[in-house]
């Protein structure tokens, strides 16, 4: 892009709609069927075929990525040299928004996991809208209310995040196995 000065960036900057890009790890949970079924069904809160159950654990590493203004190729240049982590989960949790209740595994924020979302917050564009990382695998999205009565300690179990991946604006997933 030729930069053609300030006040012309700021309006062309305003007109470009960004498109955002998420760095995600995923983990293979054997019995994440079985883990998920804690959330009752006329709890869930689905729109348009969308939400409800989750279907493929993993954490958010970064969300908001402009994926319009970043190279593909370096991006996955980059999520290929992530180590698998390991997590202990011992609680469930929600967020809620006014739309609908998020239940959600507590992933612990372990040094790994803060660096490699340093170092991408660092060398991609992009746009956060909430200042605290809460690294969490989401179970399920509940009708706005019936969340809460999810929230307890449970049976610690052990997760290993042994894909890396990024998903594309248009939901294109490029994942890579971490060894």
């Amino acid at each position: 892009m030729k930069f053609t000065g300030f006040k012309n960036w700021l309006f062309e900057r305003k007109e470009q709609s960004l498109s955002y890009g998420c760095i995600m790890m995923g983990a293979d949970i054997p019995d994440w069927n079985k883990k998920i079924s804690i959330i009752n069904k006329k709890d869930i809160y689905e729109k348009d075929g969308d939400f409800g159950y989750e279907k493929e654990p993993h954490i958010t590493i970064l969300y908001g990525i402009h994926d319009n203004e970043v190279d593909r190729d370096r991006i996955y240049e980059e999520i290929e040299r992530i180590y698998p982590i390991e997590a202990t989960i011992t609680q469930i949790s929600i967020f809620e928004n006014p739309e609908y209740d998020v239940v959600k595994f507590d992933i612990p924020l372990d040094e790994d996991l803060a660096d490699y979302r340093k170092y991408f917050l660092m060398i991609f564009p992009n746009t956060q809208n909430f200042p605290e990382y809460r690294p969490h695998i989401t179970i399920a999205y509940c009708i706005k209310g019936t969340g809460r009565k999810y929230v307890q300690n449970i049976e610690p179990f052990t997760v290993t995040f042994n894909t890396s991946i990024y998903s594309s604006p248009n939901d294109e997933k490029k994942i890579f196995e971490l060894t």
